[in-house]
């Protein structure tokens, strides 16, 4: 029987206390305590982009201050945060980006900053990576957006792809930790395998995500992949699943069966969301929806509704520290 423990065998045949099992301990913690040391910040709620995959430059949001942001992150059921992910929308439209930056690490007693941005403001991303090379403790991690070399302004509606080289190169100057994130929707695998030799070029990961309906960003937009797309995003995530022994196979196998293979952080209540209001959520999935019923109670309708089928890798290696015998379908 395939289980997401034998996915992630590497790391738990290690037995490294600091790396493994202190960090399966305090999941299984925030687990029954439903107190999350996880969260996702919608840090603004509009874009300068406009993808293909994704509807949230539609929006016209005005940004939070930084003194009710503050009043949002320190309610009591945030007091154990460890991992803070920043998204949006483009965070770099923040223009108090740094400050937050340095108000976070204050506040919590944090393992992990990760930005997701698509580095289509370089001057403002300096600015953030001057004040975190100089923050010790938390690990930093920047991810940039690149879906391809001549696709990737088709994509993105946007000319941004010098402007995410520009980032890339600038956030391994300030020896920053980076990534690139892809998210396959339309493109041929020459394309594809272009982009895996440009990351092999940069020396760095490439997160490869198919996209995948989501009714906060997509609305009523469906994305099939074409079926030699498909293949080849299947024979690369076996590769990775080569390297890592981890994540990638349990989400081929949601492409296969149409439904969530893998754990949820979000729906064991050990990670939450706050959108660009400030307000809290359960996931980015019940964003925008009223929310006067208790937290297990929200968790419990979104089982029902929207979980079978969501297929967001978001704090997935995480959620598998809790559900080490969780049995796959093949």
């Amino acid at each position: 029987m395939l289980t997401t423990g034998r996915l992630f065998y590497k790391q738990y045949t290690k037995m490294n206390f600091k790396k493994t099992i202190l960090p399966t301990l305090r999941y299984q913690l925030a687990q029954l305590t439903k107190v999350p040391t996880a969260l996702t910040i919608n840090l603004v709620d509009r874009c300068s982009l406009k993808c293909q995959m994704c509807d949230i430059w539609q929006n016209k949001g005005k940004d939070m201050p930084l003194a009710d942001w503050h009043k949002a992150l320190t309610q009591p059921l945030l007091r154990k945060i460890t991992y803070i992910g920043l998204t949006g929308g483009e965070p770099l439209l923040y223009k108090e980006l740094p400050q937050f930056a340095t108000m976070v690490c204050g506040l919590y007693n944090l393992e992990t900053l990760h930005l997701n941005t698509s580095g289509i403001y370089p001057d403002r991303l300096k600015k953030y990576l001057e004040i975190i090379s100089n923050i010790h403790g938390p690990r930093f991690v920047v991810a940039v957006s690149l879906d391809g070399i001549e696709s990737h302004n088709r994509i993105r509606g946007v000319e941004v792809y010098d402007k995410a080289l520009i980032s890339l190169d600038m956030i391994r100057a300030y020896d920053i930790e980076a990534t690139i994130n892809c998210v396959v929707t339309d493109q041929k695998p020459n394309e594809l395998d272009r982009l895996v030799d440009l990351a092999e070029t940069f020396n760095l990961p490439l997160n490869i995500t198919p996209a995948y309906s989501r009714t906060d960003l997509n609305h009523d937009k469906e994305f099939v992949l074409a079926e030699e797309t498909a293949k080849w995003v299947e024979d690369y995530l076996y590769k990775q699943q080569a390297k890592t022994k981890a994540l990638p196979i349990g989400y081929i196998l949601q492409m296969r069966t149409g439904k969530r293979q893998l754990p949820c952080a979000f729906l064991d209540g050990a990670a939450v969301s706050l959108d660009a209001n400030g307000e809290l959520y359960v996931c980015q999935n019940e964003f925008g929806t009223e929310h006067t019923a208790s937290l297990a109670e929200r968790r419990k309708k979104l089982k029902q509704t929207k979980c079978e089928t969501c297929l967001s890798t978001c704090f997935n290696s995480l959620a598998m520290r809790g559900h080490i015998i969780k049995p796959l379908e093949i």
